[in-house]
């Protein structure tokens, strides 16, 4: 059983779930389709846009690469019950191979690097739905610090843009001639921008 009052006690100071829960930026990709959804949130932190759309969701897929945000993500899913959300220790990215991302500064502000860094697994978007059998996709949720270029512009992304029905994200302008290309048309919801699909 979810647990999401001991979730609210635990988070209620904390900048990511105040944006989340309290200002809900996301408030734009909320349904009322309860369970049947397929999320990927990519730049996942400790679990919070997941956990918000959870009641929505059938299964969450959360892309964490930084492990002490991964741990932490991991240990509030046991916490708290979240059955419902997969996490995974790996970073989307340009191509699949071993990268780095880089540590400390602002919680959330991770990127990838060819500095040093953290080393971490890299896979494109389209290896990752593959490798996991995902047919269809509801949201892509994605907050990488300006990486979501490496993930959209990979070669193999046109493999899989047909199976998505929206992305939204705060960092997609460097991507808009991409995703338009694929038939995804653009609207603004305040600090973040939803991609859906037009045809």
């Amino acid at each position: 059983m979810v647990d999401i009052a001991g979730y609210e006690r635990k988070y209620h100071d904390e900048r990511f779930y105040n944006e989340i829960f309290i200002q809900e930026e996301y408030k734009c990709v909320r349904s009322d389709n309860r369970d049947t959804e397929t999320i990927i949130d990519v730049g996942a932190l400790a679990g919070e846009f997941g956990f918000y759309v959870y009641d929505q969701a059938r299964t969450i897929y959360a892309i964490e690469p930084v492990e002490s945000y991964y741990q932490e993500l991991t240990d509030n899913i046991k916490e708290f019950g979240f059955e419902k959300v997969k996490p995974f220790n790996i970073a989307l990215a340009q191509r699949n191979a071993q990268r780095r991302i880089t540590l400390g500064g602002a919680r959330g502000g991770n990127h990838l690097t060819d500095d040093d860094g953290q080393e971490v697994e890299a896979v494109t978007l389209a290896t990752f739905i593959k490798e996991q059998g995902i047919e269809h996709v509801d949201v892509i949720k994605i907050d990488i610090e300006d990486g979501e270029l490496e993930v959209f512009a990979a070669a193999d992304f046109h493999q899989v843009a047909d199976r998505i029905d929206k992305i939204v994200g705060e960092h997609l302008g460097n991507v808009h001639e991409i995703l338009e290309s694929y038939g995804f048309k653009a609207t603004n919801h305040g600090i973040n921008t939803v991609y859906a699909k037009t045809t």
